[in-house]
């Protein structure tokens, strides 16, 4: 996010979790998390949207759907936090159009994205396919797209309570994994884990500057 021509990312997900232990275990986490994104997002290319009807109700997205690139289609039941991808029995499929057996498979993705993003705008496939050739910014196209009715509204990250700070910073409701809930608060929580996931993302990018040298 920090490069000259950072990526475009979206993500359309709820508003608030579907129940009170959701609510509590991830809303804040979102925050923050969201949070530390926007710090370093300093072309604004990273946003949450939530779907809305065309009576401007919210809609709960239960969808696990992800497109990188036009070049790789995720789809299935494992949710972004910890107690799905640690805890639950999940099972995903993932399309790599860059793998031999799957060449030619990058118009297909490319197709879903634009029409997910017309269903959700309420606009035609061929608006947000215009737009997109235009401009070639899926934030921007979502943002000249969006209006009244059944659209994408930016999600508005309130700051977290004191409760909800403490829950989100120490996974209190989201361990890892089953012992997690008996660690120490000082060997979990999500500022260790943002610091540990770029150390390793630094390590790995020195390992293939080494490489190429």
């Amino acid at each position: 996010m920090t490069e000259a021509n950072p990526p475009d990312v979206v993500v359309v997900m709820p508003r608030s979790g579907d129940g009170w232990l959701e609510q509590m275990a991830m809303d804040a986490a979102r925050v923050q998390l969201a949070r530390a994104i926007g710090k370093v997002d300093k072309g604004d290319r990273f946003r949450i949207y939530v779907p809305l009807t065309k009576g401007g109700e919210d809609i709960y997205v239960h969808a696990k759907l992800m497109i990188v690139d036009d070049r790789i289609l995720r789809i299935g039941s494992a949710n972004l936090n910890n107690r799905s991808l640690g805890l639950d029995s999940e099972c995903d499929m993932v399309l790599d159009a860059a793998l031999p057996a799957n060449q030619g498979c990058e118009k297909a993705i490319s197709e879903l994205r634009t029409r997910l993003m017309a269903e959700h705008l309420g606009v035609e496939v061929e608006a947000v396919a215009a737009q997109m050739k235009t401009g070639g910014s899926l934030v921007d196209t979502i943002e000249t797209l969006r209006g009244d009715g059944k659209t994408l509204e930016l999600l508005d990250l309130e700051k977290p309570g004191p409760l909800d700070k403490l829950i989100a910073q120490n996974e209190l409701l989201d361990p890892e994994h089953a012992d997690g809930f008996f660690e120490p608060l000082q060997q979990r929580g999500l500022r260790r884990r943002w610091r540990e996931g770029r150390a390793r993302i630094a390590k790995r990018l020195a390992r293939r500057r080494a490489t190429n040298r």
